[in-house]
């Protein structure tokens, strides 16, 4: 080999040296600009999301640290009677302090709020006037992302006197939302947390949680027929269908068109197509049109 046939080799060598280092070079940065996009990404969503538990935090602290005993409440004949009810249940409705106005002031979609006891749900309800599923992923600061919010969509009146008022809710894997629905899962657990509250500005409705399993993703306002008696018994129906082989059931409580129930969703991890949901109907209002609901079993027995 010539000593320039040498020189030229050498330097196709150092061009290809080059070229695969200007091809790591390349794939470094690109690999490194991806990961700065991912952490970034991951950073933004992580706050996001500390930001929004910060903002439930402080609302839940407003709520639940006051003193009532200072407190003197006039109550009218109603609520006197549906008092009365209770008392006669034995069940005693937990205090909250719901300043309507702040709650508004937060955001002003806010309605009511939800309690479960024994469980994480503690948390306001909204609704979005126009966007039925905006607060899916949507925070109470107006935020994208999760956790979103506990919401209802316009297909429900916002006083809860529809036949069945659907509230929906992520399964946050922190164990906020409504990821500790799924304690309803529990047989025992069930048994031992019969009731859910709800707060309106009209006062307190206390449902009684009769039923908890897994149904399938179809959604329920929109493929039942909750106008008439007949689509309303068409549904119970199909609800009560799995009760020998899916979910729990309470005993003794019977659920029909002149009740009003609510119905809070859920994902079931792994399973995209399942939805697990709680059912409770409500017992202490004066539009239960004379149903058989557990006040009259209470005053037959």
């Amino acid at each position: 080999m010539t000593e320039k046939t040498k020189k030229k080799t050498h330097k196709n060598r150092s061009i290809s040296t080059e070229s695969q280092l200007n091809i790591f070079r390349f794939i470094t940065i690109l690999l490194l600009g991806i990961l700065i996009v991912v952490l970034v990404a991951w950073a933004m969503k992580y706050f996001r999301e500390e930001r929004a538990a910060e903002q439930y935090d402080g609302l839940q602290e407003q709520v639940n640290n006051y003193d009532f005993s200072n407190d003197i409440v006039q109550e009218t004949e109603t609520e006197t009677e549906q008092i009365d009810i209770l008392t006669q249940l034995g069940i005693e409705v937990p205090d909250k302090n719901l300043d309507w106005d702040s709650l508004h002031a937060t955001n002003p979609d806010i309605y009511a709020w939800i309690y479960i006891p024994n469980t994480n749900v503690d948390y306001p309800i909204l609704q979005h006037p126009t966007d039925d599923n905006y607060y899916l992923e949507h925070n109470l600061d107006g935020s994208k992302g999760y956790p979103g919010c506990i919401y209802t969509q316009t297909l429900n009146r916002r006083d809860f006197t529809d036949f069945n008022t659907v509230i929906y809710g992520h399964n946050m894997k922190n164990g906020s939302m409504f990821k500790t629905l799924h304690y309803f899962e529990d047989a025992d657990f069930f048994e031992q947390n019969p009731y859910a509250y709800i707060y309106t500005e009209q006062g307190a409705l206390v449902y009684h949680i009769y039923a908890a399993y897994e149904t399938d993703n179809s959604h329920i306002l929109n493929t039942n027929d909750f106008t008439s008696e007949e689509g309303i018994n068409a549904y119970l129906k199909k609800a009560y269908a799995g009760k020998a082989w899916n979910g729990n059931y309470r005993e003794g409580v019977e659920v029909c068109a002149q009740n009003r129930i609510i119905t809070l969703s859920t994902c079931i991890s792994g399973k995209a197509s399942k939805r697990y949901v709680v059912q409770g109907v409500l017992i202490n209002a004066p539009y239960t049109d004379g149903a058989q609901t557990l006040e009259t079993q209470a005053e037959e027995t």
